[in-house]
Formats: C-alpha cells, sequence, structure tokens
C-alpha cells in the first residue's frame, strides 16, 4: 500500500470541519442564551476538563504537527526502503 501525505488531508481536513461546526454551535447556543459569542471558549464539559480555548489549540497544532511528523515519517520511510 503507498502512503503519502495526501492519504491523510482528507483526515485534518474533516477534523478541521468538524471543529468548526462545533464552534459554531456553541457560539449559537450562547448567543441564544444572551451571552457574547466569546463566553463559549472557557466552557468545560467537565470540570476537571481543559476549556475550550485549549482544546481548540491541540485540534490546530495537531493539523499542522501531524503533517510534520507525517513529513518526516514519509521521507524516513523513502530512505529505508532505497
Amino acid at each position: 500500500m503507498t502512503v503519502s501525505l495526501f492519504t491523510f488531508v482528507g483526515l485534518f481536513s474533516r477534523l478541521l470541519d468538524v471543529t468548526a461546526h462545533l464552534v459554531d454551535k456553541g457560539a449559537e447556543h450562547a448567543k441564544a442564551a444572551g451571552q457574547p459569542e466569546e463566553v463559549i471558549l472557557d466552557w468545560r464539559l467537565v470540570d476537571d476538563m481543559a476549556p475550550l480555548r485549549f482544546q481548540l489549540m491541540i485540534v490546530c497544532n495537531s493539523a499542522v504537527s501531524g503533517r510534520r511528523g507525517l513529513q518526516g515519517w514519509l521521507f524516513l520511510n523513502r530512505l529505508q526502503t532505497a
């Protein structure tokens, strides 16, 4: 099976699309409750969970760092199979 960087583009794209959709839904909920949209960045699903702003940073960093990691892995894999 051939693996390329583009194998994972769809995965990262869906990850970011779903994240954007969830942020939009949270903003709509805050607005309906009469709160400013920015308030969602401090929301937590449970008390010991990091706030949403931190979770969003992880998602964005995963898309960027994951690509970098894959590029390195693909490069090393080509060296070993050459």
